[in-house]
């Protein structure tokens, strides 16, 4: 995956104010697209990759164009925070952390699952059962290491993924949509079963 790291960039800042802590920003395509933040073009990406910027907290519009379709979304950067931005072939969400110090490795991984798409699914990692209805976000903190997964249609029936998910640290985003293959960003993996 390409990954570009953009050491800072200075968007939207009042000249009479000082300026305080940068926010973090960093998007995660999954697919190829067009990034522009309040109205400023942050990257083409013609391959899946991420970007991390440096951006002043506070109200943003990004805007992303994936398949020729365009789609904005609102942010609020965190001061001294991070704001994740997944874009996958199931649609695009947003989320904002704090920034963790020092990272610990036997810390737990917080989880955070979210669904896309019109239709409710089923998500079980070890032997817990999640049912999650389309735009819900759902947070977890599984310890590090791996940890069997399936994702299946709303009754368990009908199953589109299963297999290992490894996590190794930090916040790692699981998004899912009906009848498409987990999209995942963050320090994880997942290994499928084809049997």
């Amino acid at each position: 995956m390409l990954t570009l790291l953009l050491a800072s960039i200075a968007l939207a800042q009042p000249a009479a104010e000082p300026a305080g802590p940068p926010g973090a920003l960093t998007i995660d395509a999954k697919v190829p697209a067009e990034v522009r933040l309040d109205g400023h073009v942050l990257g083409q990406l013609f391959v899946p990759g991420r970007l991390e910027v440096e951006v002043t907290p506070g109200s943003h519009e990004l805007s992303v164009v994936r398949d020729g379709k365009p789609e904005q979304l609102a942010l609020n950067v965190p001061v001294d925070g991070e704001m994740v931005v997944v874009i996958g072939k199931t649609g695009t969400t947003s989320t904002s952390a704090t920034k963790a110090t020092t990272p610990d490795p036997n810390a737990p991984v917080e989880l955070e699952v979210r669904v896309s798409g019109n239709a409710p699914v089923q998500l079980r990692v070890g032997d817990q059962r999640f049912d999650l209805a389309p735009g819900r976000v759902m947070k977890l903190e599984l310890p590090p290491g791996s940890h069997a997964y399936s994702f299946r249609n709303r009754n368990g029936t009908l199953v589109w993924a299963r297999g290992t998910l490894v996590l190794e640290s930090g916040a790692v985003v699981l998004q899912l949509a009906e009848g498409r293959m987990p999209e995942l960003s963050g320090d994880a993996r997942i290994h499928g079963d084809a049997g």
